[in-house]
């Protein structure tokens, strides 16, 4: 995500607004849009790897990912929850 605004001062703007920001977010890319700027997307055609490979191993791309869509907002957290409350009782009730 790219601001779409031609100014130079916009990055010194966005800094000061982000330094503001309380939450704590790895995506850096999704709190632009939050502290009030406008955005657009770029895209752009990867080309492949041309030596060796890649060093994320599974557990830390879904790490990341689950920390993506948990970092902010709060309704991934709830729908897991209740999802967990939900077997829960199925399991309790089973159990009787």
């Amino acid at each position: 995500m790219f601001v779409n605004d031609g100014s130079s001062n916009t990055i010194w703007k966005i800094i000061k607004e982000l330094v503001k920001f309380k939450k704590v977010c790895l995506f850096l890319g999704e709190m632009i849009p939050l502290v009030g700027f406008k955005s657009t997307c770029t895209y752009y055609t990867r080309n492949s790897r041309m030596a060796g490979k890649g060093h994320y191993l599974l557990n830390k791309m879904l790490t990341l990912a689950f920390k993506g869509s948990t970092s902010l907002s709060v309704k991934p957290l709830t729908i897991i929850t209740s999802f967990g409350i939900f077997i829960s009782s199925v399991s309790f009730i089973g159990a009787i």
